[in-house]
């Protein structure tokens, strides 16, 4: 139980020196900690835009169209156990595109990216 306190008072500690830190440490002059997502979500200038009957061409159109800046795929279904109860699933995978396929760089950096993955995943009890 003595060890509780302790782990209190160096975790109290922590945070104080870091809030203390993030206080004190100010960006270089001419730039902002800020970021604007909001010039970033509503600049769609560069990317293709789904603005009329497009021919489709499987299975290549079920993958990725790097040309538009948001797309998403969606799977769901419906599941009943051997006892009969029954659920719902979904499943959902998000791309974003950083910059339009024109302005990409290629990057020395492993952790370089033009675009960013974002999924997200549910089960709904039917019954409840």
């Amino acid at each position: 139980m003595k060890r509780l306190p302790t782990l209190f008072f160096v975790m109290f500690a922590a945070l104080i020196v870091a809030g203390v830190a993030a206080f004190l440490v100010q960006p270089p002059d001419g730039t902002s900690a800020d970021a604007d997502l909001i010039a970033v979500e509503n600049n769609t200038e560069g990317f293709a835009r789904a603005d009329g009957p497009k021919e489709w061409d499987f299975p290549a159109d079920y993958g990725p169209h790097p040309d538009f800046q948001t797309e998403w795929w969606y799977y769901t279904g419906n599941l009943q156990t051997e006892e009969g109860r029954h659920f719902g699933y979904q499943f959902t995978l998000f791309r974003r595109a950083v910059a339009p396929p024109q302005d990409r760089a290629d990057r020395s950096s492993e952790w370089g990216a033009d675009q960013v993955f974002m999924a997200h995943f549910a089960v709904t009890d039917v019954a409840d």
